[in-house]
Order: structure tokens, then sequence, then C-alpha cells
């Protein structure tokens, strides 16, 4: 998690001085490396220095880094970049991981550490991975967070847009509410860590609000919807999908196949809603293109929410069949 912050800080602090798109490009894929590193590292953590009994309503909290942290950023930078400018905004970018990585380094002094040396790391390496893999538990979570992230970004991602072209929103009025519905997603992480904590199966918490942002899509995408309704369709979608990743993220954690592996699977979990967010905006895009109706994403949305619903069965039967709560 230091070595990440660190990449990020750095990758930010560096492209705040770019002059070409070398320069720049590259220090976005250092600043992506910290971000990969930081996430797949901080669940391990969690389960280390969390009471046993905390660790559910822990992940809940940890699954809203990413809607607090957008959501934040999409409220703030188009003032900071009136005030600083762009290079400015990445400076400041860089500082705040610097900043927790010191605060991280002084709260983990006293943390035991286990430094395993091993032998042929390379081999070792493609070996983890493969028996994360093979393990259905990871997989079928990381297959439903792909589905769960395509929905998210084309309803989130496409939100401004829809606001202005169907329902004649100013631009920065509709970038101010769609960041309402981003952080939306914050609460309903807090929720899924208190349902995990209250015994709520895991496979109910995949399936249940998935289910519900499908058939909110339908409202959501409707012609002739009103703002009010359209809207807050958005609010519930957002809310209630914020269920999931908390559910997903501690599921990760306790379907690895051994306790050194919980990182590899929550690399496969973070690559799953990689996969979601790359693959989701071209495709709606290109089946609102062909129809010339937004209604027409509906589906394809729903197709996903399905799909997680599917996939939740067979995880709730893996899971009772190894007896992980």
């Amino acid at each position: 998690m230091l070595f990440g912050l660190a990449c990020s800080a750095l990758g930010s602090f560096t492209g705040s001085f770019a002059t070409t798109s070398v320069v720049l490009l590259g220090s976005r894929f250092l600043e992506g490396i910290g971000y990969i590193l930081t996430a797949v590292s901080a669940p391990g953590l969690i389960l280390q220095v969390t009471r046993k009994t905390d660790v559910r309503i822990a992940f809940g909290v940890w699954g809203s880094f990413f809607p607090m942290g957008a959501s934040t950023m999409m409220l703030l930078a188009p003032f900071l970049v009136d005030f600083f400018g762009w290079r400015g905004l990445w400076r400041i970018n860089a500082v705040l991981p610097f900043t927790f990585a010191i605060l991280l380094a002084l709260a983990t002094r006293g943390l035991d550490t286990h430094v395993t040396r091993r032998r042929n790391p390379l081999k070792n390496l493609v070996k983890d991975i493969w028996l994360t893999l093979k393990t259905p538990g990871p997989l079928l979570l990381g297959l439903c967070f792909a589905a769960y992230g395509f929905q998210f970004v084309v309803v989130a991602g496409f939100l401004p847009t829809l606001l202005i072209e169907e329902h004649g929103v100013i631009p920065a009025k509709a970038a101010i509410l769609s960041a309402f519905v981003v952080a939306m997603n914050v609460p309903g992480n807090l929720v899924g860590g208190w349902l995990l904590q209250k015994g709520l199966k895991r496979w109910h918490l995949v399936a249940g609000p998935n289910l519900i942002t499908g058939l909110c899509c339908f409202g959501i995408y409707k012609s002739g919807m009103p703002l009010s309704y359209s809207y807050l369709l958005c609010l519930v979608f957002a809310g209630i999908g914020g269920i999931f990743p908390a559910a997903a993220l501690h599921g990760a954690a306790v379907n690895a196949p051994t306790p050194e592996l919980v990182a590899t699977s929550q690399g496969l979990l973070l690559q799953g809603a990689q996969l979601g967010l790359l693959t989701g905006p071209p495709m709606a895009a290109t089946v609102v293109s062909h129809t010339g109706d937004w209604q027409s994403a509906s589906w394809v949305l729903m197709a996903a929410a399905l799909l997680v619903v599917a996939l939740s069965f067979v995880l709730g039967a893996v899971e009772r069949r190894k007896g992980i709560d």
C-alpha cells in the first residue's frame, strides 16, 4: 500500500509538469499502477487489523472509497481548476496520497509483518494466479463485478449527456446532479457492510441490488419520463447498487484459496470491475446510436443485471458447500 500510494503521488506530480503526450500518458500509467497496488493491498490489511466481528462493517467502509473520491472530485474539480489550473489540481492530487502514505506508515508501525522468500518467484506468481482463477468464489465475484461495473459506468457516465439531451439541463447543473448520484453509492456501501454484519447471505446482497438496479434503468431511460422521476431512479440505482460492492469485496477475501492470496483474489475482482468499466460505454453507445433511442440501453443494462443474479445463485451454492459465511 505504501508503494502504491507513492506511485500515485509521483504519477500525479510528474504529470503536472508534462509538456508532451508521452509524459502525460506515462504519468497516468504510473498513477494507475499505484491505484491497483493500493486497491488490492487494502483488504489483506483490513483483515489483519480489524477484529473478526467488525470485518464485514470494515469492508462496507472500504467499498465506499471509489464513489466517495469520485463524487468529491466531480464537485470540486471545476472550482479547483478555475483557481489553480489543471496542473495545480494534479499537484493537489499528488499531495493527498503522499500525506496518506505518511499517516499509514505511522499507523502501522507496530504491525507484525511476515516476509516469505520463495524460490522461482515468477513460477510462484503464475501458480498463485492460476490457483485463484480456478477457485470458484473469486472468479464468480469477478464476473459479477464486471457486470455491475458495466451498469454503473453507463448510468453514471452517461448521466450528464442524458440530462442535457433529454431534459435540457445546463452542463454545470448536470455535472453537480451526476456527482450526487455517484455519492449515493457511499451510503449503499455502508448499508451493505451493516447487512452483512447482521447475517444476511452474501448471494442475497449480490442478487437483490442488481435486480433492482436493472429495473431502475427502464424508468431512467423511459422516453417522456419527468426529470424528477428519472433523477430519483438514478439515486435509487446508485444507493441500492452500492450494497453490492461491500458484499463482493468481503466475499473475495473470504473466498480466497489461501489467506496469502487475498490480494490476488482482490486483484481478480478489480480486473472484473475494470472490464465492466471498459466495455460498458462503447457497448451502450453503440446500441443507443443504432436505435436512436435511450430506452434501448435499458435492455442492455437489464441483461447485465440478470447475469449477476444468475451468477449469485451459483455463488450461494459454492459458499454453502464450503461452509463460508
